[in-house]
């Protein structure tokens, strides 16, 4: 399928929306690469992959790991560049793009309970700061690509 040519807005969005998604997988696999080999940055990063779909907080984590709230924020940040709770989202979003693209029959609501986020409309927030559109508008553009 190709872009309506009548409507550039949306053909100019798509091609927008292209690029963001090749901008954040490259960034996504930079960031595997320089994974640090330190093991309780491991252990929180899988406990997060884990726990993504619920409510999780620094305490949780620190728990998790037995060390303090403190130590762990500064560890995180030291080794990897960016915050836990910047690494949750970033999981969070990752697999709402994913249900976004291969699941259609579920609502943008639905997948927000699903990724952790408290509510619909926060979903929806963070969704369009992350990826510049809006869960409906990246839907309707990963469509559009597995068509072609």
């Amino acid at each position: 399928a190709h872009a309506d040519n009548k409507d550039p807005q949306a053909y100019s969005a798509l091609c927008y929306e292209m690029l963001l998604c090749l901008s954040q997988e490259t960034n996504e696999n930079a960031g595997q690469e320089s994974a640090s080999p330190n093991e309780n940055v491991r252990q929180i990063q899988e406990y997060l992959e884990e726990h993504f779909s619920g409510s999780v907080s620094l305490e949780d984590v620190a728990e998790h790991v037995h060390l303090s709230k403190e130590y762990i924020c500064t560890l995180y940040r030291q080794e990897t560049g960016h915050t836990i709770m910047n690494e949750l989202t970033a999981i969070r979003i990752r697999q709402a793009r994913h249900y976004l693209e291969h699941n259609p029959e579920l609502k943008a609501k639905d997948i927000a309970a699903m990724c952790g986020f408290s509510t619909p409309s926060y979903f929806g927030r963070i969704f369009l700061k992350w990826m510049g559109t809006t869960p409906e508008l990246y839907r309707k553009a990963s469509s559009v690509t597995r068509e072609s």
